[in-house]
């Protein structure tokens, strides 16, 4: 899968499933997103309180469920009992925060081969080993992206797990970053397999246009996000993505299809 990405065939990415339309990071959302045979799935880890890794993307659960407080201070038995679907509509009643071990044995049962790009939440060492550790048992490291938004994390990985596929994001890379993190320095940069790239607001193109260029003059590809409607993913297309994330992933599956774009699976 990874060697049939390029500008010519873009791989369409579900953003924790299909965000826009199922409750995000829940085994329906992650389901539908199968079920459209999106090439790649997106999504995000986090450690309980007892060192169980969950599929969620906030530290916080109040956004996405009935409950409130910090996935680290909660074993996994009690963030469980939590609902993960009603806040989005009563026919989703019942979804949990999913484990990761629940995700890898539904993405590994695939009528497919999935690709999948895993985001690492908490700056923790142990949770990428576990993360790979695990992805290893269902047999997808070779099919997996780990992401972060810590430059130290991405050092690492591409230290300690040399064959694994790693990306960052351009605002990092050769430019002063003052949020949380340590900035990317070229030799992080080069390792990268892919960068994620925002696509651009109206007037803003010129520094989407340069983050693609600089990520091929490195050999590395440009992944732009999200593209929910026609207008973003023709400016994806226009700026060189290889890929493309997704929230509603329908527009881009017409367009690019239509534009003989993108190969349905």
């Amino acid at each position: 899968m990874w060697e049939q990405e390029s500008e010519k065939n873009i791989l369409i990415v579900g953003h924790r499933g299909i965000r826009s339309l199922y409750p995000e990071n829940t085994l329906v959302s992650f389901r539908a997103a199968l079920d459209l045979k999106l090439d790649l799935i997106e999504f995000d880890v986090h450690f309980t309180r007892d060192r169980h890794i969950v599929v969620c993307h906030d530290a916080d659960i109040r956004r996405t469920t009935n409950g409130e407080g910090l996935i680290c201070d909660m074993t996994l038995e009690e963030l469980q009992t939590y609902d993960a679907g009603s806040h989005l509509s009563p026919q989703f009643a019942g979804e949990h925060i999913p484990t990761l071990k629940e995700v890898l044995k539904l993405m590994a049962g695939a009528a497919y081969p999935v690709l999948l790009n895993v985001e690492i939440k908490a700056y923790d060492h142990e949770l990428v080993d576990q993360t790979i550790a695990e992805l290893e048992a269902y047999g997808l490291a070779g099919r997996s992206v780990i992401a972060c938004f810590n430059a130290e994390i991405i050092g690492y990985i591409q230290e300690a797990y040399p064959g694994m596929k790693t990306q960052g994001y351009p605002r990092w890379c050769m430019e002063p970053y003052t949020g949380e993190g340590y900035l990317i320095t070229e030799e992080l940069y080069e390792k990268m397999f892919g960068i994620g790239i925002p696509i651009a607001k109206d007037g803003e193109e010129e520094k989407m246009h340069r983050a693609v260029a600089m990520a091929k003059q490195y050999g590395i590809r440009p992944w732009l996000f999200c593209a929910d409607d026609e207008d973003s993913v023709k400016k994806a297309v226009e700026a060189g993505a290889t890929n493309i994330t997704c929230n509603n992933p329908y527009p881009a599956i017409a367009y690019l299809v239509r534009e003989g774009l993108h190969k349905l699976l």
